[in-house]
């Protein structure tokens, strides 16, 4: 039988916490077999690595597979968890342990209150830590607490799965530096909140954000200095009803510059006072973001009969900058049910801050509004304030109107 040294997969140990720790004496790894793991509130390493996928016959990190290999790890201990709809139990998030994907407003917060607060607990001078090939599901404040700002930590061909159960925390919250790759975040409200002023840049590439409602930081909050570039990435279904939710966009600059490139901004419904999907500069002053190569395809603003301003791709507001380099805006709604004086805008609203469209193309992109609607509404790009400044170059226009009068309801 096994010693529980962890010396080899004949020998492997059955405390991770224990194992976890042990690697940080020698710079050392923890493999991982594949299976479901209930364990949290451990304390990140620097210069250890944590890698799932394995099915227990590996003597490469490289032979790892977790696609085909879970390595789970899950908060929920009684494996009782369930997605919740106004207030209503929709079903279980793993049946038969298979993830089942959410709606686009429904919750993981059933049943949470067994479910473990965090899988990383709040680390300072941590460097050089990284995760592959791990789930992470059910945690009920998030995977990881909030790191300092000499931190730094790399995740690698994870899902982060149903987080933030009691929808008071945020999946990752970090000051220090953070690198992701080929990593997934689905049905959790909160997911990735950058702040800090370290020297470096943060980097997401070939990720997946999906299906987050109403969370206090939406898909990514960045209000920290440091740069952020995001690449060959796909951010849908985020569901934000109004601005009191912490502007809780599916991608916010409030700070540092960065390039997004290649990048898909799909299918998000936004609704009354929220400022919509995308916003730079929103608590502060965005000095640049590029978009390049990128869509915004399919995204919703439901006004209803609010007051405010409102679009449902894109708000540059404080004068922060903005260039849009061979994008494409395409089937996109800003809807109002009132025939009162309203602002919108179907695709980009600038409201005291700078934009440069080259390259890029809009078409079918609507302002549905009743008959008789009163106020300066177009069905692309509104600008406002005195400061504002806006140039296209060698752009496309199709098939774009204001006040259809059709007020379709959107789902």
């Amino acid at each position: 039988g096994s010693d529980g040294s962890g010396s080899s997969w004949a020998n492997a140990s059955t405390n991770f916490p224990a194992a976890y720790a042990d690697a940080g004496h020698y710079r050392g790894e923890v493999w991982v077999r594949q299976g479901r793991y209930h364990t949290g509130n451990i304390l990140p390493l620097s210069n250890v690595a944590l890698r799932g996928g394995f099915a227990g016959t590996e003597s490469d990190a490289a032979e790892a597979d977790p696609s085909l290999y879970k390595t789970i790890f899950s908060g929920d201990v009684n494996e009782n968890n369930h997605w919740i709809h106004d207030k209503a139990n929709k079903g279980s998030i793993w049946q038969d342990g298979v993830f089942t994907m959410p709606s686009i407003e429904w919750k993981p917060s059933g049943n949470n209150g067994d479910d473990i607060a965090y899988f990383f607990v709040s680390a300072d001078n941590v460097t050089n830590c990284a995760v592959d090939g791990v789930t992470f599901t059910c945690f009920k404040n998030g995977v990881f607490q909030q790191l300092s700002y000499s931190t730094d930590v790399s995740l690698s061909r994870c899902d982060l799965l149903a987080n933030n159960t009691g929808e008071s925390g945020t999946v990752i919250l970090t000051r220090g530096l953070i690198a992701l790759r080929d990593c997934r975040f689905i049905g959790s409200p909160s997911m990735l909140n950058l702040s800090g002023s370290s020297t470096g840049t943060n980097l997401i590439e070939d990720c997946l954000f999906a299906y987050s409602y109403n969370g206090n930081h939406g898909m990514i909050r960045n209000t920290a200095s440091t740069r952020l570039d995001i690449r060959r990435t796909t951010f849908t279904h985020n569901r934000d009803t109004s601005w009191w939710a912490h502007h809780a966009a599916a991608l916010d600059y409030n700070g540092g510059s960065g390039t997004v490139e290649d990048c898909v901004f799909a299918n998000h419904r936004s609704s009354t006072s929220s400022m919509g999907p995308v916003r730079i500069g929103q608590a502060g002053k965005a000095p640049l973001v590029e978009f390049i190569r990128c869509a915004f395809t399919n995204n919703v603003h439901d006004t209803g009969n609010h007051e405010s301003s409102h679009t449902a791709c894109v708000r540059i507001l404080n004068s922060s900058s903005c260039i849009f380099r061979d994008c494409r805006f395409a089937g996109n709604t800003a809807s109002v049910t009132t025939t009162n004086e309203r602002s919108l805008a179907s695709t980009v609203m600038v409201d005291a801050g700078y934009a440069r469209f080259i390259n890029t193309s809009f078409e079918d992109n609507v302002v549905d509004a009743p008959e008789g609607t009163t106020g300066s509404s177009i069905a692309c790009i509104r600008t406002s304030g005195d400061s504002t400044c806006v140039a296209l170059v060698n752009c496309a226009f199709l098939n774009n109107g204001t006040y259809v009068a059709t007020n379709t309801p959107h789902s």
